[in-house]
């Protein structure tokens, strides 16, 4: 005997569901949108790093957490750029990478702060109950336009990863066009990203 309603599809198109888009729905979804970009831009990373294939990389990046990811791509370089895999004239890689995985968590932290919270029309609420400062609640007005300033800055970290390997020198160009990305050592492709899947059916 089942109490609840299993179904998952309903089959009324979005429109008959919620009417026009609403903005502040909107903007949560690119900022999940965005957020999901950066993830796939660290994995590609990762996969440069190691110089693996793309099926490795995936094998290896697929389980990690996000902060997984950080670790594992700050880990990769501080080995690689140790025994000086890493060259570029007039520039430390290193506070280059700091700097960038620091751009990362920051991204992270945003992105939980709008996703992990209750939302009362335009307004953030949060509560936590922590020992250090008992029970707190956080009240904050969000609006549209604030989340899409967030989803764009976490774009424009994602495509900072996206172009890190340029920087470092584990690529000469890379060229990103219709959801593909690829990497290029003078005119060899080395990695391609992001081919475009059939849906399973």
């Amino acid at each position: 005997m089942k109490f609840y309603d299993h179904r998952i599809e309903s089959g009324d198109s979005f429109s008959d569901r919620i009417g026009p888009p609403d903005e502040f729905d909107a903007g949560m979804g690119r900022v999940v949108e965005s957020f999901s970009f950066l993830e796939g831009s660290l994995r590609n990373l990762i996969t440069l790093l190691l110089d693996v294939s793309n099926e490795i990389g995936m094998i290896i990046t697929a389980e990690l957490s996000y902060k997984g990811l950080i670790h594992l791509a700050s880990s990769l370089f501080k080995y690689k750029n140790a025994r000086g895999d890493f060259h570029v004239e007039g520039e430390d890689c290193a506070d280059r990478f700091k700097e960038l995985m620091s751009l990362c968590s920051q991204a992270e932290e945003l992105r939980n702060r709008i996703v992990h919270s209750s939302y009362v029309s335009s307004f953030r609420v949060k509560t936590t109950a922590k020992a250090k400062a008992g029970l707190k609640t956080v009240v904050e007005n969000i609006d549209a336009d604030k989340l899409l300033d967030i989803a764009d800055f976490i774009v424009a970290v994602g495509m900072d990863v996206e172009q890190l390997p340029g920087h470092l020198n584990l690529a000469t160009s890379i060229s990103a066009q219709g959801g593909e990305v690829r990497y290029y050592n003078g005119d060899e492709c080395i990695a391609v990203f992001g081919q475009n899947f059939e849906a399973d059916t």
